[in-house]
């Protein structure tokens, strides 16, 4: 018999982390098995082992490519599992050759689309990639403000007509439902219908029996509802198309919103996750994301090396040699946007507070050089609270000193800003903050200037679309008040073009989110970001890192290099320390 005729001894298969565990019956089957697999696999895709032989998920689809399971030798049920995945590690590879022709011409690849006409060319070019007819799942890591929404609403609606997928079900953060629905209403007006689950138990019930094409909900609920969602999507196994917007909330594999969304995705025909920093902290956040959108297919059998260099550039490479993934920037396609500038204030702390942080600081460095480091582990998470003490003494010491009586230095920064660009200029500004106290005293500060807030405590989307219409909109309203952390997502806010952070996250995402609210599709001003920076505090450290971040998170996703002259960076490359000169 010749290796090209060979077929598959009797094996049963169970999966495991790495790859696929095949177990002859009979010692002369395990020769025969090695024999099989070392003549039609490379030598890096198999391992031996004392039970049989360990196939790589990388050589997996080769193995049922030689060994079909109508050749025999397939003999139980754990199979069923390898075989679908072998299946989708084809469709997914065929996929990335269809999304490269139909980038080549895109509006030849939807001819058939009778909304064509309403997508900018950038958006016929996802729409085009988003339907190739294998695809599995990708990644839409355009940057913020590109229009992300309108391309998986288009590509649900080609899909649709086509007749390969019947329904949408979009998870996202709750502050961009709305925006979600708006969309659906301009693209596909009353064509598809469209529900959103949320609010109470009972509320959302209620919402999952409704008749619907495209249903919208949150994280939490695909925590809470976890068992109803999949029972819904089960009513149509396979015809489900599963969008993950702002995908870097299920960076971690572990986290209970990752696991539950993994759950429903597995009755989904396919997935895009939309994000545009889908890496805010390190290359590895970007695994789960894709592992979600194509079932693992892209990161299967790469090993990551456990440093962060390492794994920074063996993600890259994988992500350019074998990811799904489309990346676009505002500059590339919206060139009509004016440029955005940062602008750091560096401002001196108020007496009482500088005299709080000094303390602060100092008894938190004696403490730690006081112990040893099997100490300092134990109580690392003492240590590190104690560190996030000192960015709320630079924002408003009142939040942790009940007595404290001056007004801190943000504040006075804040009514200069404000009284300049608000009340001599007429314009509107975005107002961010990081700390819920600091967050209600600007509240109570500014609200004669016409004021919309939100942040955690805003929790239903409707009242979320009223604060963003009436800014938007409303030329009494002048300020927008919100905390990156609940409203730096997904939302338009072009009626303003500064933004001022009085504080900001340790998450990059937060901040690298809120920064394109108003530098997005729409805006017609240069756009400033105005960064309030106490001098010598640990700020300035903490927004270096979020830069650094942001520049390491750019490189991963190919981005050129984007590093604009700032009168910061000019008076440093002249010799000067910016702080000193530059402060409030």
């Amino acid at each position: 018999m010749t290796a090209n005729r060979m077929s598959l001894p009797k094996t049963t298969i169970s999966s495991d982390p790495r790859g696929w565990l095949l177990r002859p019956r009979t010692k002369s089957d395990l020769l025969r098995l090695g024999a099989a697999l070392h003549s039609k696999l490379p030598a890096e895709a198999v391992m031996a082992n004392r039970e049989g032989y360990l196939v790589l998920h990388d050589g997996l689809a080769r193995l049922v490519e030689l060994f079909p399971p109508s050749s025999g030798g397939w003999d139980n049920a754990g199979a069923r599992p390898a075989l679908d995945y072998a299946q989708l590690q084809q469709r997914q590879a065929s996929a990335r050759i269809e999304v490269i022709e139909a980038l080549e011409d895109p509006y030849r690849a939807l001819a058939d689309y009778p909304g064509l006409h309403k997508l900018d060319s950038h958006q016929v070019d996802a729409v085009a990639a988003m339907t190739a007819h294998s695809l599995v799942g990708i990644g839409l890591f355009d940057e913020q403000g590109v229009g992300k929404t309108i391309s998986a609403l288009a590509a649900f609606d080609v899909l649709s007509l086509r007749g390969e997928i019947e329904r949408m079900l979009v998870i996202a953060p709750k502050s961009v439902l709305a925006a979600w629905e708006a969309d659906a209403r301009l693209l596909l007006g009353d064509t598809k219908l469209v529900v959103t689950i949320w609010g109470s138990r009972e509320q959302r019930r209620r919402a999952m029996l409704q008749q619907h094409h495209i249903a919208l909900t949150t994280f939490g609920t695909a925590m809470a509802d976890k068992v109803y969602l999949r029972a819904l999507i089960e009513q149509k196994p396979d015809r489900y198309l599963l969008v993950v917007d702002e995908s870097y909330y299920i960076k971690n594999p572990s986290a209970r919103r990752s696991a539950a969304i993994r759950d429903l995705r597995r009755n989904c025909q396919r997935a895009f996750v939309l994000c545009g920093t889908p890496a805010p902290n390190s290359a590895r956040d970007i695994v789960n994301q894709l592992d979600l959108a194509d079932a693992g297919v892209t990161f299967a059998g790469v090993k990551i090396p456990p440093t962060e260099k390492g794994a920074h550039e063996t993600i890259r490479r994988t992500l350019e040699q074998s990811a799904v993934v489309l990346r676009r920037l505002k500059e590339d396609v919206l060139s009509d946007i004016p440029a955005k500038e940062l602008e750091r204030v560096y401002i001196d702390l108020q007496p009482q507070q500088e005299k709080l942080y000094k303390a602060a600081f100092d008894s938190l460095v004696a403490d730690v050089l006081s112990v040893d480091e099997i100490s300092f582990r134990r109580n690392l998470g003492s240590y590190m609270a104690r560190r996030a003490a000192l960015l709320q003494v630079c924002s408003h010491p009142g939040s942790l000193i009940s007595d404290y009586t001056e007004t801190p230095a943000k504040l006075l920064a804040v009514d200069r800003l404000l009284k300049e660009l608000v009340e001599d200029q007429g314009q509107k500004v975005v107002l961010w903050s990081f700390y819920r106290y600091t967050l209600q005293r600007l509240e109570e500060r500014y609200s004669r200037l016409g004021l919309v807030r939100i942040d955690g405590s805003v929790t239903s989307p409707v009242d979320r679309a009223h604060a963003i219409e009436a800014f938007q909109n409303d030329s009494a309203v002048r300020v927008f008040l919100g905390n990156p952390a609940a409203a730096g997502a997904g939302i338009t806010l072009t009626a303003g073009a500064h933004a001022v952070y009085e504080s900001f996250s340790n998450q990059p995402a937060h901040y690298l989110q809120s920064v394109d609210r108003i530098h997005r599709r729409g805006q017609r001003r240069k756009v400033v970001s105005h960064v309030l920076i106490t001098t010598g505090s640990l700020e300035e450290v903490e927004f270096d890192r979020l830069l650094q971040k942001e520049a390491a998170a750019r490189e991963l996703l190919g981005d050129p290099a984007r590093d604009p002259l700032t009168r910061h960076r000019f008076l440093k490359n002249l010799g000067m320390d910016p702080a000193s000169v530059l402060t409030s």
